[in-house]
C-alpha cells in the first residue's frame, strides 16, 4: 500500500498513487565583512564594513558539496546571495583573501 513518502529503494510493485515530489527551498544569505574593533563577533555603530582594494570574493558550498559562487564582495563589505538552492542547514560560507583584522558576519 503506499507510504505518503518517497522510499529510499525501488519498489517492488508500484503504488496506486504518486508520492509528492520532494520541495525545493530556495533562501537568500547575505552579510558584512568589517573590522571587530571590539572582538564581539557584531558589527558595531563605530565600526566600519569595508572591503580593501576589493579583493575578497565569497562562495557558499552546501554539504553535498554544490558550490555557489565565488562572488565578489562589495567595496562597502557586503555580499548577498539572493537564491540559494536546498537546504539551510550543513552550508559553509567560505571567503577568499580576507586580511587577519576583518571578521565575516550573516
Amino acid at each position: 500500500s503506499p507510504t505518503g513518502a518517497p522510499t529510499t529503494s525501488p519498489t517492488m510493485s508500484p503504488t496506486r498513487t504518486p508520492t509528492m515530489s520532494p520541495t525545493i527551498t530556495r533562501f537568500p544569505l547575505s552579510g558584512q565583512i568589517f573590522e571587530d574593533q571590539n572582538a564581539d563577533g557584531s558589527l558595531a555603530p563605530t565600526e566600519t564594513p569595508l572591503n580593501p582594494d576589493d579583493a575578497i570574493t565569497v562562495q557558499v558550498i552546501r554539504e553535498d558539496g554544490t558550490v555557489f559562487g565565488p562572488i565578489p564582495v562589495a567595496s562597502d563589505g557586503s555580499y548577498d546571495f539572493p537564491d540559494v538552492v536546498g537546504p539551510s542547514e550543513g552550508i559553509i560560507v567560505e571567503f577568499d583573501d580576507v586580511p587577519y583584522y576583518l571578521v565575516a558576519s550573516n
